[in-house]
């Protein structure tokens, strides 16, 4: 028997999910294993129904007559089930995922529906939100962290989207809903760099390949919203494509928000031999990553989080075009060129490496070098504790191309497939990185006071820095069929990588690095028989340091990172071989023994091995210096196991269960740093001796999984999912004596019900059993915060507890609809057939709109919030001491605490106004009276800006006057005041609303109605302020013994966000013609109120004063409590309180597609 040479994903999708398929979708045409460009696209076409008894012939149908008797129709026994995995000519381990899977997990982030379906997939939670991944597979990882050292290449259409900084991968920038199918391919280095541990492919969907219209919109737990859309059309040659998804939440620890955008868009045209795509990825993210807490904090509250703020905040927008043409039957053309813009802000609390001892004028670091740190709070035990906040700003510009042919021309008459083509990939990046310091307050946040070191001797100083890289590839591939079962495949590619490095603050981080390397691999795939196939082989990779492991590899300088890089020894690069052996295959039950009649769908399975050596394999190492940390090549490491999968698709059941061993260890001897390691302490080393055979932390040994979806009725489904996986040693124990971390088993439930075809309302309960996992784990020092009382070393990020969703989705179909259904219902009057006449409101309709806003509340109250005022309170202590009131005095008074933070205070007024557009969808339903029901979302882009200022003054009189009797002076009197002020902006990027409507047809065409509900939009605010003071001192009265100015005080705050609040609002619409409307609409929104608390503005004495008062700006009652210049007097932190509501009058116009016009 022949078979077939290659098989589709359309082909596989069909054979691994469940066979009700939704009514518009389809896989396209792509070559598993294949190189990097495929092909793009298949006609959309509905799944195969069922197979169906033949209907009978005519002779059948009519009467048999006398003469004559119908002779039975032969008997034919039906053909043996090929399983479409035996077809597989790939001889190594691939896995995919179809959009229909990632669709029925109900996941938001592509990362979680791998998780849960594919083999050997987790995620390691280390941030402690769910939006930002860190994907595990094999032991290798694809993470968004910059340090972690990365094992797996991740291409978007053929496109490598690992970042050229770290090549981290931004999971929370992929648009899930948009992803046609995912494959996870292993032994192929024809993905270029980074892919040792294998690739993970996203091929993302086309009008050709998805048409129709669906909206999804979901609500729950820590406050979640979220909401997707997908559209899809083809009209003759062309399509297009577009997908949006958006959510926010307060996410389940504290300070783990996240807030997402992104969107997906194609254009295609098709033509005989031809196709072309251009496509668009955007994305806007925010997120607040908690990151592991101390085990002491985690058994209070599991909530906790360990120093922050913590933020990341990501942008993306990457353009591609691709196409291909068909030379000849034989030979195709494939192009791709692409750009890929990206943006990140990170801002990281943090404790800091200065120690500040009592008495001392400046700080030191960790390890006893001198700094030019003040010691700003002059710390003796129990005072402030000394924080860091560090911001590093990431800009990545890449421009790339892939030229390739395929062929598939028989070789001496063997049939053959061939694959050549070239990639070069060209980045830009400029990084930049700062150290604020700041106090560390009792809920572990960490407020900054606008002082930023510059110790490069520390390795603590701004960087600039400007990269260069060039990634080229050549690579070639050929599978040929020597029999009809036995295919030999065979392929190369060479990869160099040259990275450039530009100091832009000074010349220690300039350098050339160039690292070049061939990777050849072969493999055999053989069919068995029809239903199972074996496959073997073997292949050699190769990763290149990063930019920002470069820039940090000197254990004797680490970094903080990646915040501050320092000029280091180069590192080499990765080279792994991989080795993969399996058997493949797939049968029906039924065919097996009648007794399984019951399953009449059929079974996919797959058995395979592997072992992939690492060599100089590149780990992150952290450092004796608190908080810092470097890259090291860290000699051999293994990591080899076992996979098992087994799928069933049936009519009315799906399941799956897999199993995954991985074994990863060390294989060679090594000193690994691990200061904060409890065995490191106790021998007084920095490192650790790590022996070949110890386990590699962080990586779970065992992995089950297992899911079902059942149909209990046409209507109604149910299913649920498991995920178990074994602990891991935490991250520092190289050699593995403090245990592992506790394995976790999650159970996630969901149901669904269809209400009409065209809606469905469903339900999800995540982590139904409440399994509190720990899948991440590291050491910390416990004494770094001096009023912290921590006793375990050990720190763990913990996942969500139990989550409850519920949501809805408007699947609309292809069928005809707006300018079309005009066109049908033209063309059925030009016949003079009845067109259809639906109600004039009812169903889904579609607009834009255009107006003017303006704020409500303007007037922003700026209130004072004074701390640390040793000025008061010295002199105060001074005055007392006097006894000013025993003896008589003719006047005395003492300083109010913190007065001069009354300096700043007042009202600023910020009038916000201007322009506002965007569109609307909605929809209505009407029976036949004259009230209308509906509900409105919409989304438009603002342009509302406002600028205020306020001012304020103090003036504030202590000491005595004419004291008769007693010691000391007759007359003390100290003056200080101050002028303070400062503006507050604000304003509003886009606002958008979703709304019930209750109306009134006042005639069949003028609607009069009603509307309120959810508002959200984001927002921006800023408040700057500065505080001016002097301080007089007078022995006798209007004779001054000195007169200071201190130096100005300067601080500030911002926010920008997202934020949710409630809308209301009324308006007309008037029905102009058929389907078309016009409104006019007034709308009030609040999404509540900012407090901006600003940045202390720290008042310090001033460095005139010389030998007055001893040499200070106040003193105590005792000679050595004194304010030296420089010294702290007192601080503000002014608030700014901002309300974010208003009015928006607005014009606009809509068009009504009929659609659900009758849906009840």
């Amino acid at each position: 028997m022949k078979f077939k040479k290659q098989v589709s994903l359309i082909a596989l999708g069909a054979a691994l999910t469940s066979g009700s398929a939704f009514a518009q979708q389809s896989l396209p045409t792509i070559e598993i294993g294949a190189t990097p460009l495929r092909s793009s696209s298949r006609s959309a076409a509905r799944p195969s129904p069922a197979p169906v008894q033949a209907a009978p012939g005519p002779a059948a149908r009519s009467a048999p007559s006398a003469a004559r008797v119908a002779q039975p129709a032969p008997i034919t026994a039906p053909a043996p089930y090929v399983s479409p995995l035996v077809t597989y000519q790939v001889p190594a381990s691939v896995h995919v995922v179809s959009d229909r899977e990632i669709a029925n997990s109900r996941k938001f982030n592509v990362a979680d529906a791998l998780v849960r379906a594919a083999p050997g997939v987790t995620v390691n939670d280390v941030g402690g939100n769910p939006s930002f991944p860190e994907v595990d597979y094999r032991g290798f990882v694809a993470s968004p962290y910059a340090g972690v050292p990365q094992g797996l290449a991740v291409f978007q259409n053929g496109v490598r989207i690992n970042e050229m900084w770290g090549d981290t991968v931004n999971w929370d920038l992929i648009p899930s809903v948009a992803i046609d199918n995912v494959a996870i391919e292993t032994g192929n280095p024809l993905y270029g760099l980074n892919a040792i541990g294998g690739a993970i492919v996203l091929d993302m969907k086309n009008g050709f390949t998805w048409q129709g219209a669906e909206l999804d919109l979901r609500g729950g737990s820590f406050n979640r919203r979220q909401g997707a859309f997908q559209y899809g059309r083809r009209i003759g040659d062309f399509a297009m494509y577009a997908a949006g998804e958006a959510a926010g939440d307060s996410g389940y620890r504290y300070f783990s928000g996240s807030q997402i955008k992104r969107f997906y868009g194609d254009l295609g045209w098709r033509g005989e031999n031809a196709e072309v795509h251009a496509n668009v990825t955007l994305g806007s993210n925010r997120f607040g990553a908690s990151g592991p807490a101390p085990v002491d904090m985690v058994a209070a509250n599991k909530a906790s989080t360990y120093t922050t703020p913590q933020t990341y905040k990501n942008q993306v927008m990457m353009f591609d075009l691709n196409g291909q043409v068909q030379v000849n039957p034989t030979t195709k053309l494939l192009g791709d060129i692409h750009y890929r813009g990206y943006n990140q802000a990170r801002v990281d609390g943090n404790t800091t490496e200065f120690e500040c001892e009592d008495g001392e004028a400046f700080c030191e670091t960790g390890d006893g070098a001198a700094t030019g740190v003040p010691n700003f709070f002059n710390a003796a035990p129990g005072g402030p504790a000394l924080g860091a906040i560090d911001r590093t700003w990431t800009r990545i510009n890449t421009l790339g191309f892939t030229g390739q042919i395929n062929n598939t021309d028989k070789i001496f008459g063997f049939p053959n497939k061939f694959t050549a083509g070239v990639n070069l990939e060209h980045g830009f990046t400029n990084f930049a990185a700062n150290e604020e310091l700041g106090i560390i307050n009792s809920d572990y946040t960490v407020t900054g006071f606008n002082f930023f070191p510059h110790e490069p001797a520390a390795g603590i100083s701004p960087v600039k820095l400007s990269v260069s890289n060039y990634y080229l590839g050549a690579y070639a591939l050929d599978s040929l069929d020597l029999t009809d079962r036995l295919t030999a495949t065979g392929g190369l590619r060479y990869n160099r990588a040259s990275v450039q490095m530009y100091d832009q603050a000074g010349i220690a981080l300039n350098s050339t690095n160039v690292f070049d390397h061939i990777n050849p691999m072969g493999g055999l795939t053989y069919k068995l028989t029809p239903q199972i196939a074996a496959y073997g082989s073997y292949s050699v990779a190769n990763r290149a340091p990063t930019p920002l492991e470069l820039g940090c590899s000197d254990p004797n300088r680490p970094c903080l990172i990646d915040s501050f890089l320092v000029s280091d020894p180069p590192l080499k690069q990765v080279t792994s071989n991989t080795i993969d052996l399996g058997l493949r295959g797939g049968f029906r039950p039924a065919d097996i023994h009648p007794s399984f009649g019951m399953l009449p769908g059929t079974v996919q399975w797959s058995a395979g091995i592997f072992r992939t050596n690492a060599f100089n394999d590149i780990l992150s190492i952290p450092s004796s210096i608190n908080g810092r940390g470097y890259f090291t090549n860290a000699g051999n490491t293994v990591r080899q196991g076992v996979e098992l999968s087994m799928r069933y698709a049936g009519e009315r059941l799906s399941a799956y269960v897999n199993y995954t061993l991985t074994d990863a260890y060390f294989n060679s001897q090594n000193w690994l740093g691990a200061p904060a390691n409890p065995a490191a302490l106790v021998v007084g080393s920095p490192s650790i001796l790590v022996n070949p055979g110890a386990t590699l932390p962080g990586i779970a040994p065992h992995r089950f999984k297992a899911g079902a979806d059942y149909a209990v009725t046409p209507r109604w489904k149910v299913g649920g999912d498991l995920v178990y996986a074994a602990g891991s040693y935490l991250v520092g124990d190289w050699a593995n004596q403090f245990g592992t971390l506790s394995p976790y088993a999650i159970l996630n439930l969901r149901t669904s019900y269809d209400v009409t075809k065209a809606l469905q309302l469903y339900a999800l309960v995540e982590n139904a059993t409440n399994t509190r996992a720990r899948s991440f784990g590291t050491f910390f020092e416990t004494d770094s915060i001096n009023f912290a009382n921590f006793s375990n070393p050990k720190m763990v990020s913990v996942g969500p507890p139990t989550a409850f969703y519920a949501g809805m989705k408007w699947n609309f179909g292809a069928e005809p609809s707006g300018w079309m259904a005009s066109a049908r219902d033209q063309l059925a009057r030009e016949r003079g057939e009845d067109a259809p006449t639906p109600r004039k409101w009812a169903g889904l309709y579609a607009g834009l709109n255009a107006g003017y806003g303006w704020g409500a509340t303007t007037d922003v109250n700026v209130y004072p919030n004074g701390f640390g005022d040793r000025f008061a309170q010295l002199w105060n202590e001074k005055i007392l001491a006097e006894e000013p009131e025993d003896d008589g005095a003719a006047w005395w008074g003492l300083f109010q605490p913190t007065a001069p933070a009354f300096a700043n205070s007042g009202i600023a007024n910020v009038s916000r106004s201007g322009f506002v557009g965007g569109g609307q969808i909605g929809w209505n339903y009407q029976d036949e009276s004259s009230v209308v029901l509906g509900a409105e979302a919409d989304f438009q882009g603002t342009i509302f800006r406002g600028k205020g200022a306020y001012n304020g003054s103090l003036y504030e009189r202590a000491g005595y006057i004419d004291k008769p009797e007693g010691g000391g002076l007759e007359s003390l009197v100290i003056t200080r005041q101050a002028v303070g002020g400062g503006s507050v902006s604000a304003g509003m990027d886009w606002l958008g609303t979703f709304r019930g409507k209750v109306g009134y047809a006042v005639t069949d065409t003028l609607l009069a109605y009603g509307t309120g509900g959810l508002a959200y939009g984001e927002v921006h605010a800023s408040a700057a302020h500065f505080n001016a003071s002097s301080i007089q001192r007078e022995n006798d009265v209007g004779v001054l013994a000195w007169n200071y100015a201190n130096p100005a005080a300067l601080g500030g705050s911002s926010y920008s966000g997202v934020r949710a609040g409630w809308s209301a609002g009324g308006g007309v619409e008037w029905m102009f013609a058929d389907n078309w409307s016009a409104k006019a609409e007034g709308l009030y929104y609040n999404l509540g109120a900012v407090d901006l608390v600003s940045l202390p503005l720290a008042t310090v004495c001033s460095s005139q004063a010389t030998n007055t008062s001893g040499g200070a700006c106040a003193r105590g009652q005792a000679s050595a409590d004194r304010i030296a210049p420089g010294g702290l007097l007192w601080a503000n932190s002014p608030v700014s309180k901002v309300q974010f509501d208003g009015v928006i009058l607005r014009a606009g116009v809509n068009y009504h597609f009929n659609w659900g016009s009758n849906l009840f």
